[in-house]
């Protein structure tokens, strides 16, 4: 089961930040025509909504007892957000886009459950290594999304550099790579809805 909540870890926040971290700016430079400095100032905006998102989703999800509610809304939420990325319409008014981004980093923290979710799965002796880990494992996704997007990426691009030899793609380029990212949103949140916590102490009896 730790392999499971690993997969949530996975989902959410390294999804979000693996976009953010890599070519979130130069996505939004290229498809929106927006200047370089806005696209940088807008991708901030996905770390703003995690650190808020951490906050917010572990004291209500915890508050209520209803971890598992969480995680799969979130990847429900985080899968219509990457579809209006990448799917959406350039000329719609662009005060959608902060707004999109915030939500993604905002759901994208739901990782902080997956945490929650495993501590369930532990002894009180053994909580802080199935903590542990679950972060070493969610962490091993995150170099492997990093060369599997670099790879989608390069799958179509058409051999255009800039002055610096840098390579640069276009929209269809970026759609692509977050098809692959929608998929395995939704691959997880499909894991989510079936998944059943077998709970090895009762104070989180309720939150399932």
């Amino acid at each position: 089961e730790l392999y499971i909540c690993a997969l949530f870890v996975i989902g959410t926040n390294i999804v979000a930040m693996v976009f953010a971290d890599l070519w979130a700016p130069s996505f939004l430079h290229t498809k929106y025509s927006i200047s370089e400095l806005c696209a940088v100032s807008y991708t901030q905006l996905i770390y703003t909504g995690c650190i808020i998102g951490t906050l917010v989703l572990c004291a209500l999800c915890n508050g209520i007892n209803k971890i598992l509610l969480g995680i799969r809304l979130s990847l429900l939420m985080m899968l219509f957000v990457l579809s209006f990325l990448a799917y959406g319409n350039p000329s719609w008014p662009l005060f959608y886009l902060p707004i999109a981004l915030f939500l993604l980093g905002f759901f994208g923290s739901a990782d902080v459950l997956a945490f929650s979710c495993g501590a369930s799965i532990s002894t009180p002796k053994t909580a802080g290594m199935t903590a542990s880990l679950i972060n070493s494992l969610g962490m091993v996704g995150e170099p492997i999304l990093q060369g599997g997007m670099g790879k989608v990426l390069k799958m179509n691009w058409d051999g255009t550099v800039n002055a610096s030899g840098l390579q640069l793609y276009n929209t269809a380029n970026y759609e692509t790579a977050l098809g692959v990212f929608i998929k395995l949103t939704i691959g997880v949140f499909i894991i989510a809805c079936c998944y059943r916590v077998k709970k090895h102490t009762q104070v989180m009896d309720s939150a399932y």
